[in-house]
C-alpha cells in the first residue's frame, strides 16, 4: 500500500444538492445542482518521504517474518522436547516396572528362605521395603509421564477431552 502513493491516483467525483435565496424555491427543479469531474492527485513533492515510508514498512514485514519464524521454531522446540521427555519416561517407567517385579520375586524368595528356615524374618522386611520403594519409583515415573504428557498437549495448543494412556 505505501508503494502504491508513489503513483498518480485518478478518481471520479460527483456530488448532487439544493440550493436556494427562498424556502419556496427550495424544492423546485432550478434549485438543483450537481456536479462530475475527474479528480487526480500525485504528491510529487513528498517523494522522498513515501519512499522513506516504504523502507520502514519492509523493515517491519521483515521483523514480523523474523518473529514469525521464532515463534515457529520455539514451538517445534517444545513440542520435540515434549516428546522427547514423554519418551524417555516411558522407557524409564517400564525399567522401574521390571525392577519392581524383580524386587517382588525376591520377596517370594525371602519368604520361601524364611519359612525353611534358612534366614530371619528381618530378610523379608528388608525385602519388602525395597518392594516399596520400587512400586513407589514405578507411582512416580506415571506421575512425572502424566506431567509429560500435559506439556506436549500444552506445546501442540491443547483443547483435547481425551483419554490419556
Amino acid at each position: 500500500m505505501a508503494t502504491a502513493e508513489l503513483y498518480p491516483q485518478f478518481s471520479l467525483d460527483a456530488s448532487l444538492g439544493l440550493a436556494s435565496f427562498t424556502a419556496s424555491d427550495f424544492f423546485n427543479r432550478q434549485s438543483a445542482l450537481w456536479s462530475v469531474g475527474p479528480a487526480f492527485s500525485w504528491p510529487v513533492f513528498r517523494h522522498g518521504q513515501i519512499k522513506s515510508m516504504i523502507r520502514v514498512r519492509d523493515e517491519q514485514a521483515q521483523q514480523a517474518l523474523i518473529a514469525y519464524r521464532q515463534s515457529i521454531l520455539t514451538a517445534t522446540q517444545e513440542v520435540e522436547d515434549a516428546l522427547a521427555a514423554n519418551e524417555e519416561e516411558h522407557k524409564r517407567q517400564a525399567m522401574l516396572a521390571a525392577s519392581h517385579a524383580a524386587q517382588l520375586r525376591a520377596l517370594d524368595h525371602a519368604r520361601a528362605l524364611y519359612k525353611g528356615g534358612m534366614t530371619d524374618f528381618r530378610a523379608i522386611l528388608d525385602q519388602q521395603q525395597r518392594a516399596l520403594q520400587a512400586e513407589s519409583a514405578v507411582d512416580q515415573s506415571m506421575a512425572k509421564q502424566r506431567l509429560d504428557r500435559i506439556a506436549l498437549y500444552k506445546a501442540l495448543g491443547g483443547g483435547w477431552n481425551g483419554e490419556m494412556r
